[in-house]
């Protein structure tokens, strides 16, 4: 086993550098790649809060209305609102559970209301609220809730 060390050594020229020779790749240092997800095909009826978790890639007019970007603390969420409202006057904080979870854990999506009307219209559940941030203008409504059958001295064609 030396010997066959020795002219192994011996075969080789000192003037080729060690890439050369061995023909490493970046695999070598790297690792082996990782698989990429295959995101499916983004339906109406598909296409839910969890596609947040792992966005596609925003074209360039997407990216004319502003950021779209997950936080999962409302710190940072806030801070990147702070930041984008800079140069897009019209950012806002919105909040959602994710899907997959049942405790109760909250994510926060910092966006523009162009970008987020956009996107959130191809929704098929809607279960997003926006955060008002201290001293920000906002207006105050109810979202009234009623029977039909119990309220039949109501105009229901006014109060919807």
């Amino acid at each position: 086993m030396h010997s066959k060390l020795a002219t192994t050594t011996s075969d080789a020229d000192p003037e080729d550098s060690f890439n050369d020779t061995v023909h490493l790749d970046d695999s070598w240092f790297y690792g082996p790649p990782r698989k990429k997800q295959m995101l499916d095909c983004m339906t109406k009826e598909n296409l839910t809060a969890s596609t947040l978790v792992n966005p596609k890639r925003s074209s360039l007019v997407e990216k004319s209305f502003g950021e779209m970007e997950t936080f999962s603390k409302q710190r940072l969420a806030i801070g990147k609102l702070e930041e984008s409202l800079k140069v897009f006057k019209n950012s806002r904080i919105f909040s959602f559970e994710k899907p997959e979870q049942t405790n109760g854990e909250r994510r926060y999506l910092v966006s523009t209301l162009e970008r987020f009307w956009s996107w959130y219209e191809t929704l098929k559940d809607r279960h997003f609220y926006e955060l008002i941030i201290e001293s920000s203008p906002c207006r105050l409504y109810f979202d009234l809730e009623y029977s039909k059958a119990t309220n039949a001295n109501i105009d229901h064609e006014v109060s919807e």
